[in-house]
């Protein structure tokens, strides 16, 4: 299993799973944390998130960590989120 971070109009961003990343959103974009299993996407679940300081900081369960630069700054007023969880109740992280 792998995992990516899908957002619309740009290309998808595969995740190192079980290592730490960094990536940055701006404003206007919206992005989902999938996991590729057998080659089809779902919205990752099993996440722990966390503000520290102006960034955005999501830990899986297998190890794999995204932190999210400036996202508490860039995506005030809702200017963008992220989505993870599993497809049925998944979970929209805004920066309000």
């Amino acid at each position: 299993m792998s995992k990516q971070i899908a957002i619309p109009q740009a290309p998808v961003q595969p995740l190192q799973v079980g290592q730490k990343q960094v990536i940055k959103l701006a404003k206007g974009q919206h992005a989902r944390v999938q996991d590729l299993i057998n080659g089809a996407a779902k919205d990752a679940s099993n996440v722990i998130a966390t503000k520290k300081g102006s960034d955005l900081n999501l830990k899986f369960a297998d190890g794999t960590e995204v932190l999210v630069e400036n996202y508490y700054t860039e995506c005030a007023g809702n200017a963008c989120s992220i989505l993870v969880g599993d497809d049925k109740a998944g979970y929209l992280i805004s920066a309000d």
